[in-house]
């Protein structure tokens, strides 16, 4: 783990945290410290060393499940226990062991009755299934993986389930429609382009007029066409889209925000900088009303008015709004994820735009570490705006070694 990611750790003894993704364990603490690694040296880039101790009592009424998969494992040695998907824990210690020179995290399992638990699971469903009435399902578990930043693995799931899903069933569009996003973020934009209109048009022909889908499939295709440099086209997608949510649901609404946050992004690509700060101030103070402290949705908002200030030469206002929005990001989202790179990078053009190149080459490798790890292709345009500032900031050195 990042020391950033621990200094969060730290600060949130007594907290509860939840887990995006399942979890996979094991009953054999030998095991998980061979897994661990052995020391290395202290600087100040060096990742923290953890180890962490869960109590989970299967007595307990209203846990989520887990269970000891040995049996089913290749490697029944490992003795593997898995937790399910949503698990809550509370964050009970921190110590630091002095022999074997690790972090020791004690956690407890909690019940969903537990009210602060119930709280950020039932927060985590709603945000997963889109319906306070609907349990996690198959698609609903692809798009852990997309959010997760695992867009092929994404993209592989949802190709096997559209497979097996027959033609008349319910979730065929839905389906189609992640899919075309997962397709999206590797970078073939035609191919999700496609897609996404395809389930647009199933949707367009089952659902009725100013359905929240409709609205969801406009704000996807104007993803696509933001990614493809078409501002124009994407802002009218976007507009498309917010028509749909105020109707639904007024001026004041995450979807709202969320359409504002698009459209405000794409009037500073057009270098209309005083309507993209109206756009993301608004959506701002719209998701600080309704979203949980710390929502990754904050996050991109503050990041989005960083980048405005940023071209606007105001560093220190820009600095201040991305390094808020990175504290966001590794606080909820995982240390591998596109928008923890992505920020990084704006903070690396930052550096170099004040010609800190030592600083911005720190930011913009460690974003392309994670892309790399994500196995985005060279060719996405986050990964090509972090290597080409990269290979500028070199030639850059270079060129001021030779002038020296």
């Amino acid at each position: 783990m990042s020391s950033e990611e621990f200094q969060l750790f730290q600060q949130s003894l007594g907290q509860y945290i939840s887990m995006n993704s399942f979890i996979s364990t094991s009953l054999n603490r030998d095991l998980a410290l061979f897994y661990l690694g052995s020391s290395v040296l202290d600087n100040e880039n060096t990742p923290e060393r953890l180890l962490f101790e869960i109590n989970a009592d299967p007595s307990i009424e209203c846990i989520k499940p887990f269970a000891d998969i040995s049996e089913f494992s290749n490697y029944p040695e490992e003795e593997e226990v898995l937790f399910m998907l949503g698990s809550v824990f509370q964050l009970d210690s921190i110590v630091f062991d002095s022999d074997k020179q690790i972090w020791i995290i004690g956690m407890t399992m909690c019940s969903d009755n537990e009210h602060h638990a119930k709280d950020v699971y039932e927060k985590m469903r709603n945000e997963l299934c889109g319906d306070a009435n609907e349990t996690p399902n198959l698609i609903h578990l692809g798009n852990v993986l997309y959010d997760m930043g695992q867009f092929e693995k994404a993209e592989k799931y949802f190709r096997r389930l559209l497979n097996k899903l027959p033609n008349e069933h319910p979730d065929k569009a839905n389906c189609i429609h992640k899919l075309g996003l997962a397709v999206n973020a590797q970078g073939d934009h035609h191919g999700g382009l496609e897609l996404l209109h395809k389930g647009l048009q199933i949707r367009l022909e089952i659902l009725p007029p100013g359905d929240e889908l409709l609205g969801n499939s406009y704000n996807s295709i104007g993803l696509v066409y933001e990614d493809k440099y078409d501002y124009q086209s994407a802002v009218e997608w976007y507009k498309k889209g917010l028509v749909i949510y105020k109707d639904l649901y007024g001026e004041e609404h995450p979807r709202v925000a969320l359409s504002l946050n698009n459209i405000g992004m794409m009037y500073e690509k057009q270098g209309k900088h005083a309507q993209a700060l109206e756009c993301h101030f608004k959506a701002l103070a719209i998701k600080e009303k309704f979203l949980p402290i710390d929502h990754p949705q904050t996050a991109n908002s503050l990041h989005n008015i960083g980048e405005v200030y940023r071209n606007l030469d105001q560093y220190d206002k820009a600095r201040e709004y991305f390094d808020r929005a990175l504290a966001m990001y590794i606080k909820t989202r995982p240390y591998l994820h596109a928008n923890t790179a992505y920020i990084s990078t704006s903070i690396g053009l930052l550096c170099e735009m004040k010609s800190d190149f030592d600083q911005a080459l720190i930011f913009l490798n460690k974003a392309e570490d994670i892309f790399a790890k994500l196995t985005l292709p060279a060719t996405h345009p986050y990964r090509l705006r972090a290597n080409q500032a990269i290979r500028r900031i070199e030639e850059t050195k270079i060129s001021n070694e030779h002038v020296q």
